[in-house]
């Protein structure tokens, strides 16, 4: 006899033991993760940011993101952004630093690591330009 049931025919009892069960095993038991009010008001700002960023509207951006960092100055992805923001402002040394401080307030996370390859390429990026600069010096030396 084939038993049929319909998705969702759980009873509310069964539910609160399935969640239960989840809550206790899950990676994330015994850690506070709950989202804090100025959280909240900061993703608000970079959701803000990123839709002035994308419409590149780059000086809206960058007030969206200051405002995200403002309200919570540990939100490394309003950093990230900010960089970002400030990079295409033609503002690098600028966005250098931004970059370093997504680092440094979640070195662990994954906006971290895309913030140390943003600082990978502007490094080696410099390293390429210095390179070419040395190249034309010694041609010119050559010359004299």
């Amino acid at each position: 006899m084939a038993v049929h049931r319909r998705a969702g025919a759980f009873n509310d009892q069964g539910q609160k033991k399935t969640m239960a069960l989840f809550d206790k095993f899950s990676p994330a038991a015994g850690k506070n993760t709950g989202t804090s009010p100025q959280r909240k008001d900061a993703m608000r700002c970079v959701n803000q940011g990123k839709n002035s960023y994308n419409a590149r509207n780059y000086l809206d951006a960058e007030k969206a993101f200051m405002q995200a960092i403002s309200e919570d100055p540990g939100y490394a992805r309003a950093h990230y952004y900010l960089g970002n923001t400030l990079h295409k402002l033609n503002r690098p040394e600028d966005a250098v630093i931004e970059w370093q401080r997504a680092i440094n307030v979640d070195a662990d996370s994954e906006v971290a690591a895309k913030a140390q390859k943003k600082l990978d390429m502007i490094s080696a990026k410099n390293l390429e330009a210095i390179k070419r600069l040395e190249e034309g010096l010694g041609g010119l030396k050559a010359r004299h």
